[in-house]
């Protein structure tokens, strides 16, 4: 037998470290998920008194560009805190065709 071969034992404590990992990251994305959760519902509910401050200083005339440049940052934050919770749900998408590494000892997407 060749040396450089993996025994069935060996395999089998690769393919249980691969589910263990899985499993681990599968929990935290979930905790996660659901702190957001939580912490969306909150901040949605609160009626922020920043709105009409908001109001008055669209309807100036003479937009101020400090006032301007923090409302653009605003907008590109949520638009990565989106981007973020769309690939925190992908996580928990179970992904079984593979691109790259298909001859690889990692992937046994296959066996599905």
């Amino acid at each position: 037998m060749n040396n450089s071969a993996l025994t069935n034992e060996e395999l089998k404590q690769i393919l249980d470290r691969i589910i263990g990992f899985i499993s681990n990251c599968d929990n935290k994305v979930s905790y996660l998920l659901s702190f957001l959760g939580v912490i969306s519902t909150i901040l949605f509910t609160v009626k922020s008194p920043n709105m009409v401050f908001i109001k008055s200083s669209i309807s100036q005339n003479p937009i101020n560009p400090i006032f301007f440049f923090g409302i653009l940052g605003f907008i590109i934050s949520i638009i990565f805190f989106i981007k973020g919770l769309y690939h925190l749900t992908q996580a928990l998408v179970a992904k079984t065709n593979c691109d790259e590494y298909e001859r690889s000892v990692m992937f046994f997407g296959h066996i599905a």
